[in-house]
């Protein structure tokens, strides 16, 4: 009777407890960012060189990473002790500009209540979520039909080629 209940406290320990496998990190190797320093993703990641890393701590990173809204997509990938980050930035929005209201403190109004402003990263879910904001803003003001769309333009800067 006791062997079988040290037998079967000894299989629980063993099945119940998970084996965490960590690595060194020796070096970081960050590519695709144009905007954002490579110190500065290093910084955001919480991880360094020489830190003990488990996948807890790489999703950790990644979700910290992911909390910047700097990023449309981030990869995270340990090889040969290289912690490689793959990051897409999210494009900056230079000007948001509003047409078809003549009533400046109603445009005023919608800059001040939309989560997407000028200088901050474009992000397709916010956009979506401030186009239903602005019909029910305009709806509250007695807009009731008016229709809402959005543009985005990409903008290059084309410089002359006389300019070195």
């Amino acid at each position: 009777m006791f062997k079988k209940l040290y037998f079967s406290l000894i299989a629980f320990f063993f099945l119940s407890t998970s084996i965490v496998l960590s690595e060194t990190i020796n070096e970081i190797e960050i590519n695709g960012n144009i905007r954002i320093s490579d110190s500065s993703i290093v910084v955001l990641s919480d991880l360094k060189v020489g830190d003990d890393v488990n996948t807890e701590d790489l999703n950790n990173s990644l979700k910290k990473l992911y909390n910047t809204n700097f990023f449309n997509d981030i990869s995270l990938k340990i090889e040969n002790n290289i912690l490689k980050i793959n990051v897409d930035e999210n494009p900056i929005i230079e000007d948001i500009d509003i047409r078809g209201i003549k009533r400046n403190s109603l445009v005023e109004n919608i800059l001040d209540t939309i989560s997407l402003k000028n200088r901050s990263s474009f992000i397709e879910a916010k956009l979506d979520k401030d186009l239903i904001l602005i019909k029910n803003f305009l709806r509250e003001n007695g807009y009731y039909f008016a229709t809402v769309n959005s543009s985005i333009l990409n903008k290059l800067a084309l410089i002359p080629s006389w300019i070195s």
